[in-house]
C-alpha cells in the first residue's frame, strides 16, 4: 500500500528520469528498486552518487535535483535587525522607560 508520501516520490523521480523511452523506464525502475523511499536516498554514500551518475549521466539531474532540494529545506531566512536575549531586552527597556537612554 502506497502512502501519499511514497505516491509523491515516485511521481517526482518519474518526473525526472522517464522521456518515454524503455531505456528510461529500465532505469526507472533499476533506481527505484535500489532506492524505493526518500530516506534511502537520504542514506545514500557519496560512492553510490558517483556510481549511478557512472552507469548513465541522467542520474546527475536526478541527484542535482535532490541536492536543490536539500538545500532549500536547509536554507534559512536572514537575519535583519539585532536580536536581543530577554534579560538584554529587559535592561533596554528599563533603561528607555527610566529615560537613561
Amino acid at each position: 500500500m502506497f502512502t501519499s508520501e511514497s505516491t509523491q516520490y515516485l511521481q517526482l523521480v518519474s518526473r525526472i528520469l522517464i522521456d518515454g523511452s524503455e531505456e528510461a523506464n529500465v532505469l526507472f525502475r533499476q533506481f527505484i528498486s535500489q532506492y524505493p523511499t526518500p530516506i534511502s536516498i537520504k542514506n545514500m554514500t557519496n560512492a553510490e552518487k558517483d556510481k549511478l551518475i557512472e552507469e548513465d549521466e541522467r542520474m546527475e539531474v536526478l541527484l542535482a535535483a535532490i541536492e536543490l532540494g536539500t538545500m532549500v529545506v536547509r536554507s534559512q531566512a536572514p537575519l535583519l535587525g539585532h536580536a536581543y536575549s530577554s534579560q538584554l531586552l529587559s535592561t533596554e527597556m528599563m533603561d528607555r522607560l527610566s529615560g537613561e537612554k
